[in-house]
């Protein structure tokens, strides 16, 4: 993982691959992680694992979006990419299908 770079003015500029591994998902993350760091390597991209929720009064899904939400100071794109996904070789760029949009959701 390299750390993102700094345009003009300090704030840092790249795009984030988000991962997390919770309960029986953990299982997946030998399988899983490594597609994910090789399509981010093939881009130039960063990935970030995320961590367990330890606040409680947020459903996991609503604190994914609150932690994507403050990684965009520090990245231009946030992607998250849930941990039973493998990333084929051949995938297209993920940040580039999100090319113009100010945000997207996918469920």
């Amino acid at each position: 993982m390299r750390p993102a770079e700094r345009r003009a003015g300090g704030r840092p500029t790249g795009v984030a691959l988000v991962t997390g591994y919770f309960g029986p998902h953990q299982s997946l993350l030998p399988i899983t992680l490594p597609t994910i760091r090789r399509h981010a390597e093939r881009y130039g991209h960063n990935v970030v694992l995320a961590r367990p929720v330890t606040d409680r009064r947020l459903h996991f899904d609503f604190a994914k979006v609150v932690m994507m939400r403050g990684l965009l100071a520090t990245y231009d794109v946030v992607v998250w990419v849930d941990g039973d996904s493998v990333v084929l070789d051949d995938a297209p760029d993920l940040s580039e299908l999100l090319a113009g949009a100010e945000m997207a959701v996918g469920c």
